[in-house]
């Protein structure tokens, strides 16, 4: 990271930077909004690292060596699966055991998110209409 920064200051003026912020790919039931990053944030993000484990783990690397790097910059984490953290019981519950499902934190989470979010804002900017109410089919095709 201390690299990675390094190696833009060399092309551009970072004395500007105000805040920092991390894309996170799960935020579980608790996160569903940008929250700023404490102890408490970072633990959480860790430990829904079960929920993505491929993914988390190395979001909480990242943020740990972001805030030694920029101790007193402000930082915040957007979590993937706060765009669909409204969907409605009927499309997040899987057919499983209830109490199961509740204890283990299963249910359909979406992934994603920010794409998802930049697409449809485009998508409505283009066709020049509110995104509120309108109804799109997005496509996250690919990998990342």
């Amino acid at each position: 990271m201390r690299e990675a920064f390094d190696r833009l200051s060399w092309h551009y003026d970072l004395s500007g930077i105000v805040a920092i912020g991390h894309r996170v790919v799960h935020g579980g039931r608790n996160f569903t909004g940008p929250e700023m990053i404490t102890d408490y944030v970072l633990d959480e993000i860790k430990r829904l690292g079960t929920l993505a484990p491929l993914h988390n783990p190395a979001h909480a690397l990242g943020i740990e060596a972001a805030r030694r790097i920029f101790p007193d910059l402000p930082q915040v984490a957007v979590f993937d699966t706060g765009f669909f953290s409204t969907l409605p019981a009927s499309a997040y519950t899987y057919a499983i055991d209830a109490k199961l499902a509740k204890e283990h934190a299963i249910r359909r989470y979406g992934f994603h998110g920010t794409s998802h979010e930049y697409v449809s804002a485009r998508v409505a900017q283009f066709l020049e209409r509110p995104v509120e109410g309108f109804k799109q089919i997005i496509c996250h095709l690919g990998n990342g």
